[in-house]
């Protein structure tokens, strides 16, 4: 006998909500995971210009006999307060995304 007969109606049905369900919670979750990536993405940008901003003036300040630590210290403080931000704002794309795997 095949499985499908046995199941009575409700059953079938109940099961097919489950199914669409479970695709649209992990279509979620894919564009979660999408949103995230661009995030890195952006994140990667961001310290590469600011560690390129802070080498820079480094080097700019020792061709020319100036002090310019300050700026580059100053520079790389925004790249760690704008990576603190990014962390703060992508804790609920990680506590969304442990719920589905928890409820199944």
């Amino acid at each position: 006998m095949d499985e499908k007969e046995i199941l009575s109606e409700q059953e079938r049905e109940a099961l097919n909500f489950l199914e669409r369900d479970f695709n649209q919670c992990f279509q979620q979750m894919r564009h979660y995971d999408a949103q995230i990536f661009d995030i890195l993405k952006f994140m990667f940008t961001a310290y590469s210009v600011l560690v390129g901003v802070a080498l820079g003036l480094y080097q700019f300040g020792l061709k020319e006999g100036k002090d310019l630590s300050v700026p580059a210290i100053a520079a790389l403080t925004v790249g760690l307060i704008l990576g603190l931000f990014m962390l703060i704002l992508s804790l609920p794309f990680v506590e969304v995304g442990r719920t589905p795997v928890a409820l199944y």
